[in-house]
């Protein structure tokens, strides 16, 4: 069996209140918990938070909520791994895998959700959500002295965006790892990492209101 937890902490420096900025009507946590509950593969669906506003809102929308998030995990530097830990800790959970749904993910598709559950089973020790980068990273450019650019590596200056490797982003959206290993999961050397890549349309985090913005316009081209 596998435990849903959606962190969503008050504190947001580039978005106010991000987890509960309104997206078509609905504040953008809605989009999680609904997609959780609407999978029907979570024993339990836990939001983890620091703010009573944010708890009350999760509880209405069908999830749970047993404690508010101590302070020292709700910093902006904070490890979401140290979140995860400290829910599975408290609550003794005993389910075999750990789903980390992130409450700004509305774009996500129920299907890719399924998909990464799935492969988690496969003796992998975390799945990721990733999706492909536009453009080839190897060709990246940086600015220095105001108004002049250069290659981050120089080797691939002449380089052919089609010889290149494709190169792959974490979408921000998911991820699920096998709960035995979430205690001590930063002492893991080489953990083996899955992966379930999805569509460009799916994957836009949402940081900034650009983001934002861009992420309603994806919705509303989707519903048509």
């Amino acid at each position: 069996m596998i435990t849903c937890i959606i962190p969503a902490r008050s504190g947001s420096k580039r978005i106010k209140d991000k987890n509960l900025k309104k997206f078509f009507g609905k504040p953008l946590i809605y989009y999680s918990i609904k997609l959780a509950i609407r999978s029907k593969v979570f024993n339990d669906i836990i939001v983890s938070t620091d703010s009573k506003k944010i708890e009350k809102i999760a509880k209405n929308l069908g999830a749970n909520v047993p404690f508010l998030r101590s302070k020292k995990n709700s910093l902006d530097k904070t490890p979401i791994i140290d979140v995860l830990q400290e829910v599975v800790s408290k609550l003794k959970i005993k389910e075999e895998y750990i789903c980390c749904l992130y409450p700004t993910a509305p774009l996500l598709k129920e299907n890719d959700l399924k998909r990464g559950i799935k492969m988690i089973k496969n003796n992998y020790d975390q799945i990721i959500a990733i999706s492909e980068f536009v453009s080839p990273i190897q060709r990246a450019l940086i600015k220095y002295r105001r108004s002049l650019i250069k290659f981050i590596n120089p080797k691939y200056r002449f380089s052919r965006s089609q010889d290149l490797d494709k190169t792959f982003f974490d979408t921000g959206t998911f991820a699920i790892y096998k709960k035995k290993n979430i205690s001590n999961y930063k002492n893991i050397k080489n953990p083996k990492i899955g992966f379930v890549e999805i569509d460009r349309y799916s994957a836009v985090d949402i940081n900034n209101n650009d983001d934002l913005n861009f992420a309603k316009f994806l919705f509303k081209f989707r519903k048509g």
